[in-house]
């Protein structure tokens, strides 16, 4: 698939635009408008030294320099792909670009595996849709779907329900973002510990240790 040029802020994709919204503190509608374009404006004065911005809901170069000063690139006023990458990084939009399951990183997979109690190998298949299946039989008033190892919209609305967002039956990154966060969510102890389940997980721990007692 040929990757989407982004010529300007009114190119990125809604996941984004709603990220930006929800860090801006207004209505994650998916559209910049107005609105949101002069909170921004407001935000990037508290936050961009010398931003300096007139609150006017318009977007020009003065704007997007001051963005791209907050994001950490160079500030040339030009909104492009290399502010779209380092604005999406920011947010924290990991799955922006997720349009299936089967777009999902491995150690996702591997989460969502041991929840199951599945083989953890970070690959999607029918053993894993099945259980995936019989999981939201039980867990998801009204799925009633057939445990048959294939992913179609019933299954992903089903899945939907289970984490909370808009049952529409379409992967992507509002229902990756939420399936990451119900996934990290069902991993943390009562005492705010998280449970380790992957090698992954572990390299993050013993490099914050590393980090945080000077070893290097």
């Amino acid at each position: 698939m040929e990757e989407k040029v982004i010529k300007s802020i009114f190119d990125l994709d809604a996941a984004v635009i709603k990220k930006l919204q929800e860090k801006l503190g207004v209505k994650a509608d998916g559209m910049i408008g107005n609105g949101t374009v002069t909170v921004l404006q407001k935000f990037l004065n508290d936050n961009v030294s010398g931003a300096d911005l007139t609150a006017d809901g318009q977007i020009g170069p003065k704007t997007i320099k001051a963005l791209q000063t907050w994001v950490g690139v160079s500030a040339d006023g030009a909104f492009g792909s290399a502010t779209a990458k380092a604005l999406i990084e920011t947010l924290g939009c990991k799955y922006i670009n997720v349009k299936s399951i089967f777009d999902l990183d491995v150690e996702t997979i591997k989460q969502l595996q041991e929840k199951l109690d599945v083989k953890a190998d970070g690959m999607i298949g029918a053993k894993t849709v099945t259980a995936l299946q019989n999981f939201l039989n039980d867990n998801v008033s009204g799925a009633d779907l057939k445990a048959d190892g294939q992913i179609g919209p019933k299954t992903i609305k089903a899945l939907q329900k289970w984490v909370g967002v808009e049952a529409d039956g379409a992967f992507g990154p509002d229902t990756a973002e939420a399936l990451v966060a119900t996934l990290e969510g069902s991993n943390i102890n009562a005492d705010g510990t998280k449970n380790i389940t992957t090698a992954s997980q572990l390299d993050d721990v013993v490099a914050e240790y590393m980090r945080q007692n000077g070893i290097k």
